[in-house]
């Protein structure tokens, strides 16, 4: 069995995958990506800790960012693109806190365009999320169940 951190960024990934105007989902841990396929989002894990230890479970929090990428950054397309997709990502998150069960929330931190530089720039709309859950003392695979 997978753990359970992996199993909740398969279902995010999945999800993502199902947003309307999302031609690609690519999980990766590099800070950029290489892709022809446009928009594409970019699911990366930027951190996990342990927030809080219980009697008998370990509260775990990962910090997930999602970056949707295009291939045209101008006002225009950002405002009928990628801006759009970004709220449908979060759309998204909010439909399912929980992961399915597999997570207690989650919580949209920010989100923030970045901008291309160059001859051909790119642009992109970052969304920072966290999501709380909770496993057996002694097992990271392992959901804790009340």
């Amino acid at each position: 069995m997978a753990p359970l951190n992996e199993q909740i960024i398969d279902n995010v990934q999945t999800a993502l995958a199902t947003v309307s105007g999302v031609s690609l989902v690519v999980r990766s841990s590099m800070a950029t990506v290489n892709t022809s396929v446009f928009p594409t989002v970019v699911l990366r894990q930027l951190a996990e800790t342990k927030a809080q230890h219980l009697r008998l479970a370990v509260e775990r929090q990962m910090v997930l960012e999602c970056e949707v990428i295009d291939a045209d950054y101008s006002d225009e397309a950002r405002a009928s693109g990628v801006g759009v997709i970004v709220g449908r990502i979060e759309d998204k998150i909010f439909a399912n806190e929980t992961w399915s069960g597999l997570a207690i929330g989650t919580e949209i931190m920010d989100s923030a365009p970045e901008f291309g530089e160059g001859i051909s720039p790119r642009g992109s709309d970052r969304v920072r999320f966290k999501i709380l859950y909770r496993t057996k003392l002694n097992s990271a695979s392992t959901q804790w169940t009340v």
